[in-house]
């Protein structure tokens, strides 16, 4: 498949759910659920802010009664127990350096998305790139900043 122009092999399956977005809004997640002929016991939580994903809890919660965790980075879930164990970074340097990786890695994609922009709009002829230099300063000020906060 192509991200970015660049071709990427998958080494997944891929199925295309014509009935779900990934990227739903809290109604569509709840009429999804409503959908199910049996209820999950749990729901497990992974994606968005700290604020949405409590209120959809909530919400799954007081409409299905179904149990609904909100897991953090590094936690595990003991099935057999069935209960949610609060992970801790082990090796902190390991942290850093995963976390230092995984910005940079979004700084050159920022870089190649630009790239890619610059590209496309010289091809238009269009020249001053001054507001679009200036909201990747800010996105790549963004990450450096959010890096030093998480090594604190």
């Amino acid at each position: 498949m192509k991200i970015l122009g660049e071709d990427i092999h998958v080494k997944a399956e891929i199925e295309y759910i014509e009935s779900f977005s990934g990227h739903a809004d809290q109604r569509g997640i709840l009429e999804w659920i409503s959908n199910f002929k049996k209820k999950p016991k749990k729901i497990f939580i992974v994606h968005g802010e700290d604020e949405a994903q409590e209120e959809l809890a909530d919400k799954i919660e007081a409409q299905f009664g179904i149990e609904t965790l909100i897991p953090s980075r590094y936690d595990v879930y003991d099935f057999d127990k069935e209960e949610l164990i609060k992970g801790e970074v082990e090796d902190k340097e390991k942290f850093k350096l995963e976390l230092n990786n995984k910005l940079e890695e979004m700084k050159l994609r920022s870089e190649k998305a630009f790239n890619k922009l610059q590209e496309i709009l010289d091809k238009k002829g269009v020249k001053d790139l001054t507001g679009i230099m200036l909201e990747i300063d800010n996105i790549n000020e963004s990450l450096m900043k959010l890096y030093r906060e998480l090594l604190d």
